[in-house]
C-alpha cells in the first residue's frame, strides 16, 4: 500500500489542474481529470494505509490514527461542500 502510495505520489507532476477560470471558459481536459482521479486514489491509499498502522500497532496510536481520519475526512467534506461555489475559496 505504501508503494502504491508513492507511485502515484510521481504521477502528480502529470496531472496539473487547471484555474477556475480556464474551466469555466474552455472545459476541463484529461489533465484535470487525472488530477480528480489522482487525488481519489491518493486519499484511499493514505486512509488504508492509516488504518493497517492502526491495526499493527498499539491502542495510543489507534486513538491518533482514528483521530487523524476523522479529521481528513471532515476536511475533506468541508472542501467538497464548497467546491461548487466558484467565487468562494477554501483558504479565505
Amino acid at each position: 500500500m505504501t508503494v502504491g502510495l508513492a507511485v502515484t505520489g510521481l504521477a502528480w507532476p502529470f496531472a496539473p489542474m487547471h484555474l477556475r477560470e480556464v474551466l469555466v471558459r474552455d472545459g476541463g481536459t484529461l489533465t484535470d481529470t487525472m488530477h480528480i482521479v489522482l487525488g481519489i486514489v491518493s486519499v484511499l491509499l493514505m486512509l488504508i494505509v492509516i488504518g493497517f498502522g492502526a491495526v499493527a500497532f498499539g491502542k495510543r496510536f489507534r486513538l491518533y490514527s482514528i483521530a487523524t481520519m476523522v479529521m481528513a475526512c471532515a476536511c475533506c467534506s468541508r472542501a467538497a461542500s464548497k467546491k461548487n461555489m466558484s467565487h468562494v475559496s477554501l483558504f479565505r
